[in-house]
């Protein structure tokens, strides 16, 4: 029987398996997606392992999932959501089963998932502008709109609620001797518990909606990379998005940029549902939210002794932003 989404936590990959352990997995991956073990190329993953192969002249993506970060129903129910954004014309990038018919396959403490690999290419300075900031608000739009009336096809198929997040409930210990951003963290969750839940403000959402997980190709989007997917307000995904907007270096802090962007965002989000503006005024505690998790993400690397200078200078760069009480945006650009 499958564990229920609160006994999930976090743990370092680096540390789930040998290398050459990993070496025998990703053989019979290859095996069950009817590959060559040679035809299995590592791209990366921060949180599982992430592979590339090609198969009858198209290409695909292998996840290696720990069982302690994913149940299989979780997955089963990534798998469900994913494929019903696609039946409904969401460009996503689809699962696909192994050759026996499995969409989430078991070995060990493993689940191998199979994806289409998006067509395109990342996001070039070239595609960044406004045509593109309204097709990433009409397809998040889209998804919001088509979350609003989605039942899993299975009951068993559920993913979690913003709440179960494990590094919202353990950051305490992990952040010791760090007060001022442990009670920055406490006053946001006390915040996120005040806001209203409704049939029309909250849903499943894809919760990592940065220019890294989608690709461009003849100006038109795909999305992939739905492992955050998760139960919270829709206007959560439009924070993320825009979290990183801000952050990584996309427009920075200029408030002509972000109001571009945001306009041309809205533009096509609103063609498919309404943006209440009691919804936009919880933008600035949402990017609170992701900017905290992303501090705890890091600061997990660097207990595990794997923090590379990139994510030191993150870290820092956070820490100083809460201690010296900084807006992430000035609220009036929402409007």
């Amino acid at each position: 029987m499958e564990r229920d989404v609160n006994e999930v936590r976090g743990y370092n990959m680096d540390d789930a398996v040998s290398s050459e352990q990993l070496h025998d997995i990703v053989a019979i991956a290859a095996l069950v997606f009817g590959v060559a073990p040679s035809e299995m190329i590592e791209i990366g993953g921060f949180e599982s392992y992430v592979y590339e192969f090609s198969k009858d002249k198209k290409s695909f993506i292998l996840k290696i999932i720990h069982r302690e970060r994913r149940t299989k129903l979780m997955l089963l129910a990534e798998v469900d959501y994913i494929n019903y954004l696609a039946e409904h014309g969401i460009s996503v990038s689809r699962c696909i089963p192994t050759i026996d018919g499995q969409y989430v396959y078991k070995v060990g403490q493993f689940y191998f998932v199979g994806y289409e690999k998006a067509k395109g290419d990342k996001v070039g300075e070239e595609d960044w502008g406004p045509d593109l900031f309204v097709q990433l608000g009409d397809i998040v739009g889209r998804m919001h709109r088509l979350a609003e009336v989605y039942s899993p096809s299975d009951p068993s198929y559920v993913r979690s609620q913003w709440y179960d997040e494990p590094r919202l409930n353990h950051f305490s210990e992990l952040l010791q001797g760090q007060p001022a951003v442990i009670t920055y963290g406490q006053k946001v969750l006390e915040q996120l518990h005040a806001f209203p839940v409704t049939s029309q403000n909250y849903g499943l959402i894809h919760y990592d909606c940065h220019r890294g997980n989608y690709f461009v190709a003849d100006g038109q989007i795909t999305l992939f990379d739905f492992d955050d997917m998760q139960y919270n307000w829709y206007v959560n995904d439009i924070a993320v998005i825009l979290y990183y907007v801000i952050k990584g270096n996309q427009i920075g802090q200029n408030s002509q940029n972000i109001r571009e962007f945001l306009a041309c965002f809205v533009e096509g989000y609103t063609r498919h549902r309404t943006l209440e503006r009691e919804e936009l005024e919880r933008i600035p505690t949402f990017l609170k939210l992701r900017q905290f998790l992303l501090y705890i993400a890091v600061s997990e690397k660097q207990a595990a002794g794997q923090l590379t200078e990139r994510m030191k200078s993150t870290l820092d760069r956070i820490r100083g932003e809460i201690e010296r009480n900084e807006e992430i945006i000035d609220v009036n650009l929402l409007f």
